[in-house]
């Protein structure tokens, strides 16, 4: 299966009107020129607002073993998958910024991000299993993957929940070796933390 912004992997109407060969041209236009069509954009691509918040961006599997290989020993990796012409990925963009940016989840975690316009990360995606972006997968100094989900905008407080329970329980979490389980409601479940604690902020 191809990979999809998650706003494509939604339910789709049953039957959809063709859009007319003009309102192709005006939607193709308005992506080259601008958001709102009026002439090229003076301003930077969405993506690359905020990007000093960012520790790293990677755009092959070299850049990833890379940052993997300079974590500290007590921090681990979080990578936002995206793509510049992911709507879901823009819109959840400006509150995964405030998670790079939070002060407490900094102690803990180093955050990258890595565009699937490179041919190396569209690929090692794939390889993870990863069906849809934006993704947000969190790795150990080993490289080996713990936590990998949706990373929508509704998702971001669970994500930050999830930061912030891995980070209280690390020693547990890194001596599991694998990745961890979602509850039904995408809270990270830790073998040894009660649910109720796991879930809570």
């Amino acid at each position: 299966m191809a990979l999809a912004c998650r706003s494509q992997l939604a339910a789709r109407p049953a039957a959809v009107r063709p859009r007319s060969r003009s309102s192709l041209v005006v939607r193709n236009s308005r992506v080259l020129h601008g958001e709102h069509g009026h002439g090229h954009s003076t301003g930077k691509a969405w993506y690359e607002k905020n990007i000093d918040l960012w520790g790293h961006e990677l755009s092959s599997q070299a850049d990833f073993d890379a940052v993997v290989a300079g974590l500290p020993a007590d921090k681990m990796l979080v990578v936002d998958y995206y793509a510049p012409w992911c709507a879901v990925c823009k819109t959840a963009y400006p509150a995964m910024c405030r998670l790079a940016d939070d002060k407490a989840l900094k102690q803990h975690f180093v955050f990258a991000k890595a565009s699937l316009e490179h041919a190396e990360v569209k690929e090692w995606v794939k390889a993870e299993g990863i069906r849809g972006i934006p993704h947000l997968s969190i790795y150990d100094g080993t490289a080996v993957k713990l936590l990998g989900m949706g990373a929508s905008f509704k998702k971001v407080d669970t994500i930050k929940s999830n930061l912030r329970t891995i980070a209280k329980h690390k020693d547990a979490v890194k001596q599991q070796q694998r990745l961890l389980d979602l509850d039904p409601n995408f809270f990270v479940m830790i073998p040894g933390v009660p649910t109720a604690v796991a879930a809570s902020t």
